[in-house]
This record gives C-alpha cells, sequence and structure tokens, in this order.
C-alpha cells in the first residue's frame, strides 16, 4: 500500500511537471508570437513614418520650386525622388497636379530579416494659394443681395457668405488661409502706373490723387495700355476711396490704396452704382460695393468685404489676370502649401 501510494504522488508530480511544462511552452510560444507580432508592427509603423518623410521632402522640394513638374505616377519609376534612410529603410514620392491641388503619395519601405519588403503609403493633397484663379477674392466677407446677379467663376472668402450662391457658377469656397489680403509692391505698381500716359488727369499718368477723384477726372476706357492691344494693362493707381457712376466703360487694373505709401494701415474702399461696363481687375484692401447693372471681366479683390447689389454679372477672364500677373507679380509666390487633407492609405 505505502508503495502504490508513493507511486501515484509520483505519477501525480509527473503529471504536474508535465502540465507546467506544457504551460510554459504555451506561453513561450505566445511571447514569440507576441515578439513577431511586435516586431511586424514596428516595421508597419516605421513604413508609415518613412512614408511621411517621402511627404515632407515632396513640400520642401515644392516650396523651393512651386512649378516642379509631376512626378510619373508609377512609384517603380521615381528615381530622382527615392531617398535612402539607411541600407534597410527608404522612402520616395510622387506627386500630380488636379484642379489646381497638389496630391503628394509618400511611400515608405523596410526590408524585414526574412527578406520581405514592408510598404506603408500616406497621401497628401496641398495647394498654393489661387490668387489669380477666382472671380471674387474677399479676405473678409461676401454678401449677396438678391438673386438677380451672375458670378462665371469661382468665389473664395476667409470668414463668411450671405445671401444666395447657386449663381456663382464656379462654387464658394471658404479660405481661412487668404486673410489678411496678400498684397502687392505698391511703389512698383505707382511707378508703371506714372510711366503710363493719361490726358485725364492733373500729372498726365494713370495715378489719381486725391485731387483728380475730387475733380471726377475719366478714367481709362480700356484694359490694355497701348490702343487696347494685347500686353501691359492699364495700371490704374488710386489714392483715395473710389466711388464711380453712371453710364461709363472703364479698363485696367484698379489699384485702390489710398495713401499706402506714407501710412502702412490706410485702408480705403471702392463703391459703384449706375450702369458699368468694367474690363479689367479691380483691388482694394477695404470693402468693395458693387451695386446697379454693372458688369466686370476680369475679377476682383477686397480685403474686407465684397457686396453685390443688384443685377451684377462677374465674369472670371484668365487673360485679363494673367496679364495683371506679368506686371504685378505673384503677391502669395512665398506662402506656404495649404494643406487640404492628410491620410494614411495602407499598410503592406
Amino acid at each position: 500500500m505505502k508503495l502504490g501510494k508513493k507511486g501515484s504522488l509520483l505519477i501525480a508530480a509527473y503529471a504536474i511537471l508535465l502540465f507546467l511544462l506544457g504551460l510554459g511552452g504555451v506561453f513561450f510560444a505566445r511571447s514569440i508570437a507576441d515578439r513577431k507580432l511586435l516586431n511586424t508592427q514596428k516595421d508597419d509603423l516605421q513604413a508609415v513614418y518613412l512614408a511621411e518623410s517621402g511627404i515632407d521632402q515632396a513640400l520642401f522640394d515644392l516650396r523651393q520650386n512651386r512649378d516642379l513638374a509631376d512626378t510619373d505616377p508609377d512609384p517603380n519609376n521615381v528615381a530622382s525622388y527615392s531617398f535612402s534612410y539607411d541600407n534597410n529603410r527608404s522612402y520616395k514620392y510622387t506627386f500630380s497636379t488636379s484642379s489646381g491641388n497638389k496630391v503628394i503619395i509618400g511611400y515608405g519601405y523596410v526590408l524585414r530579416p526574412d527578406g520581405r519588403v514592408v510598404e506603408g503609403r500616406v497621401e497628401a493633397i496641398a495647394r498654393f494659394p489661387n490668387f489669380y484663379g477666382n472671380a471674387l477674392y474677399s479676405a473678409g466677407d461676401i454678401e449677396i443681395k438678391g438673386t438677380s446677379y451672375s458670378v462665371d467663376g469661382q468665389a473664395v472668402y476667409a470668414d463668411t457668405i450671405i445671401g444666395v450662391t447657386t449663381n456663382i457658377t464656379g462654387g464658394a469656397t471658404q479660405d481661412e488661409s487668404i486673410s489678411p489680403l496678400a498684397e502687392f509692391n505698391y511703389s512698383d505698381l505707382r511707378a508703371i502706373a506714372e510711366s503710363q500716359t493719361n490726358p485725364s488727369t492733373i500729372a498726365g499718368n494713370n495715378v489719381y490723387t486725391a485731387q483728380d477723384l475730387q475733380d471726377k477726372n475719366a478714367f481709362p476706357q480700356f484694359f490694355y495700355n497701348q490702343y487696347n492691344q494685347p500686353g501691359v494693362p492699364n495700371v490704374v493707381y488710386v489714392e483715395g476711396a473710389l466711388s464711380i457712376s453712371g453710364n461709363v466703360n472703364l479698363g485696367g487694373f484698379y489699384v485702390v490704396v489710398g495713401n499706402i505709401l506714407d501710412d502702412p494701415n490706410a485702408v480705403v474702399d471702392v463703391a459703384t452704382g449706375g450702369t458699368l461696363n468694367i474690363d479689367g481687375c479691380i483691388y482694394t484692401r477695404g470693402e468693395l460695393t458693387i451695386k446697379g447693372d454693372v458688369s466686370v471681366a476680369g475679377g476682383v479683390w477686397a480685403g474686407e468685404k465684397i457686396t453685390l447689389d443688384g443685377g451684377i454679372a462677374v465674369t472670371y477672364n484668365a487673360a485679363n489676370m494673367d496679364a495683371v500677373k506679368v506686371v504685378a507679380g505673384d503677391p502669395t509666390a512665398n506662402q506656404p502649401l495649404q494643406f487640404k487633407s492628410w491620410k494614411r492609405l495602407k499598410t503592406w
């Protein structure tokens, strides 16, 4: 009996030992599996971080050269946009242009010890400020009174838009980053206006002083300076608030900035009324109110607010905008890319 009891105890001890060994094996196998999973997750995460490095590199390159040509959409053909982090890790990017947006895809690669390559992808959509691509551009608000207006082009605003927007063919978009209004080199624009002949003003050029405005001296009727032949537009530099009414035809690039060269904080407004045909563009750091039966072929910029009241027809004119850009430059050229979205695509 004693031997039987000892045998039973021995068997029980062996059973417990085997159980513990099995349990330890399970834990050991589980720890190995967890370690493999952790390493896989680490590689996945590194691949995503490397893909984000590709995005960062693309943004840097685009900021250095905003006219950088689109890359080959196939990442396997991208050589000049590939970068090595070390022997086992690398990243690259591709980008394309769509509707003014830069669609950037960053790729990250991690070479695992077993020879498998883990790939991560991240997509970012960004754009440069589109200063010359809109019919209405307000660094503040846009207010539309009634529904008898039409805007053939896009409208962009920083704060709010009030009124019915269905007559804006290109849609209305809020973009807080356009405030404050981008500024031109006003000294250069005034010098151009001074160089252009205009017998209607006191000085005989396209600079309209406060006295010219008080005397209601006539404004240019044509957009281009030389007999309305394509070339340099009339740069009409206005050193005071601009109020135009009556039955008139106007042409040129109207820069309404008051005495800003003496007072950097100067803000003046523009108001129109009556029956006007404006072949060109209007820029003001203040408010722009277009009232009456007015047609504009070009585009308008305002620093504070744009108000449309009446049978207004604003038609975006790319040729006029391009001509203005040639003489005035792009005031947003040094502004950074504006992000619209950023998302993780996939990890393989």
